[in-house]
């Protein structure tokens, strides 16, 4: 028998083949059984607790990014509802100061229309004192030219004139005179031809008015 051909040797039984003791992975019991050694645990809970560790971390950013999105968001409706609400005020201000303004200009244009008023008040109460002091020259104009004419028919009388020469119309000499010229005073104009003389007949007076004299009792 050659040497490379060597079997077993004799009286050798064929058994399982265990690893050696020495290994740093193994370790022995009473029975004979080795059993995994606590140093190959150790890296399996290592890598378990880093990569729980590793899930944590990454959960607790997405938590962060999460809250950080929502607060965003929130503050930038916040944002557009402080906006809306400030837009809406500065429009409902605008229009409460242009209703102010439009009250202010209605104001001055009423109080300029009462001095206006005030103003014309005051002329016509002063147009009305003078046409009072008018009628009332004109009465007492009046009231003495119908004295003079009495007079005057008082004088006619007494020598001699007719009713008929001392009532007629200077201008027609047929009418009585019942309008009395201005400024002179002279009664010698009938209802006809007093308006349209331009003077007076009996003293050739320039006429600027005239007053009819109502001569009925």
């Amino acid at each position: 028998m050659q040497l490379g051909d060597a079997g077993p040797a004799a009286g050798a039984t064929a058994g399982p083949l265990l690893p050696f003791c020495d290994s740093p992975a193994l370790v022995s019991s009473d029975s004979g059984v080795f059993f995994p050694s606590a140093s190959r645990k150790r890296p399996r809970e290592d890598s378990s607790s880093s990569h729980v560790h590793r899930q944590l971390l990454d959960l607790n950013r997405l938590v962060v990014d999460h809250v950080a999105r929502l607060r965003a968001e929130l503050v930038g409706r916040l944002r557009r509802i402080l906006a809306a609400a400030e837009e809406g005020a500065s429009k409902r201000l605008r229009a409460k100061e242009e209703e102010v303004e439009l009250a202010r200009k209605v104001a001055l244009a009423l109080e300029e229309r009462l001095k206006s008023l005030s103003i014309e008040n005051q002329m016509w109460r002063e147009l009305a004192r003078s046409g009072e002091a008018a009628v009332c020259a004109l009465r007492a104009d009046l009231d003495r030219a119908l004295a003079e004419a009495a007079t005057a028919d008082a004088e006619s009388c007494c020598r001699g004139d007719s009713a008929a020469a001392r009532r007629a119309c200077r201008c027609c000499g047929e009418m009585e005179p019942t309008v009395l010229l201005l400024p002179c005073r002279h009664l010698c104009a009938c209802a006809v031809c007093g308006p349209a003389a331009a003077a007076c007949p009996v003293c050739d007076c320039r006429k600027n008015g005239h007053v009819l004299v109502n001569m009925s009792d």
